[in-house]
């Protein structure tokens, strides 16, 4: 099986930690000093050590050991095996995604085939081409049984086929990642997505319930107190106004120094604030509505993956907008638009937990 990520090993302390990286960069170092200093090496085992090196997280003493290998034996270029190693260590996206798709044409089944697959539909996810991500976690699903774990590519294929707009499809694709996927944070994104697809297709008393039982069923869970809050809009949506309320309370208290807590607070100011008598209303408030203005990038891929980001600590709403600056192109990622001045500054300060961003609360008419 392929896994999305290099497993983290339980650290023992910040001593541990470093021993750990003084290892890789031995091995590393001394996978590239025996490689340029041993002329006699048979054939192969500079590819193994090229492996070992990728596999101990050392990735530029991998791309230094296959990209000698080639040097000296250039028909290795083409193997399946050598051009995977050159995938890994490529240096840019295109220069990687043109290496898997010549191993694809070598080998379209098995271990390395299914690694590819892997590659470009999260690659194609990332750049919110869902429709080309759907197309590769589909095929990882049906076709690589033993090659891939099957229940990790039907959770990925929900994922694209939700931002695809395709909430029915993305329901089923997360029931069968529920029931098959391996690992058990597989399972429990699943069990979240379903509750996304039935919110998004707007079946609000499923989603209702969905969003209950994740609660319920994962209270340490990071993510519960995003499924409360979308518990409650689904009240809201419904009209059942006063159970709202009452569990915008509920997650304020439950939920303290969280974004959900923060809106939740709003929302409950918001509802319980008295209606003035008509003769003695105020003015009507001028101001508003506001979005948050995360980041301006130049690469649509940057901007992608911060968008990616900032949905995966439960914040929706996210769009980028493309621009023109003196130096060319600026892709922005913005937030809302929203009525209430306190959401957008609660999600600014959500969204700068993320690190390296200043985010701005503007009001749309600036």
């Amino acid at each position: 099986m392929i896994p999305v990520a290099r497993p983290v090993v339980p650290s023992g302390g910040l001593r541990a930690m470093a021993v750990r990286r003084a290892h890789r960069a031995f091995v590393g170092a001394t996978l590239v000093a025996g490689f340029l200093a041993t002329a006699s090496v048979p054939a192969g085992a500079d590819i193994a050590s090229a492996e070992i090196a990728w596999e101990t997280g050392d990735r530029r003493a991998a791309a230094e050991l296959i990209r000698s290998h080639v040097r000296n034996v250039p028909s290795d270029a083409r193997t399946p095996r050598v051009l995977a190693l050159l995938a890994r260590t490529a240096g840019n996206p295109s220069e990687a995604l043109g290496r898997w798709d010549e191993v694809l044409a070598i080998e379209p089944k098995g271990t390395l085939a299914a690694e590819a697959h892997w590659v470009k539909g999260m690659h194609a996810y990332s750049a919110g081409l869902y429709i080309s991500a759907v197309r590769e976690f589909g095929t990882l699903a049906e076709d690589f049984d033993g090659d891939f774990d099957e229940g990790r590519a039907h959770l990925w294929k929900g994922l694209a086929q939700l931002g695809a707009d395709a909430p029915a499809a993305a329901q089923e694709s997360f029931d069968r990642a529920r029931r098959q996927a391996t690992a058990e944070e597989d399972r429990v994104m699943a069990e979240l997505g379903m509750a996304h697809a039935a919110f998004t297709a707007g079946d609000l008393e499923d989603a209702l319930s969905r969003y209950r039982s994740f609660e319920a069923d994962h209270p340490e869970d990071g993510r519960a107190s995003a499924a409360a809050r979308r518990a409650a809009e689904c009240l809201r949506r419904l009209g059942r106004s006063d159970e709202a309320t009452q569990e915008a309370v509920r997650i304020e208290r439950d939920y303290p120094n969280t974004v959900e807590g923060t809106l939740a607070r709003a929302d409950s100011r918001r509802e319980e604030a008295p209606v003035a008598p008509e003769a003695e209303a105020p003015a009507v408030e001028t101001r508003g509505p506001f979005i948050v203005q995360v980041a301006s990038m130049a690469e649509l891929r940057n901007a992608v993956s911060l968008r990616r980001a900032i949905r995966g600590i439960g914040i929706d709403g996210v769009r980028i907008e493309l621009s023109e600056a003196r130096s060319g192109p600026v892709h922005r990622v913005i937030l809302g638009p929203y009525a209430s001045e306190i959401q957008a500054h609660a999600l600014a300060d959500s969204v700068a937990a993320l690190g390296d961003l200043n985010p701005r609360v503007r009001e749309v008419s600036e």
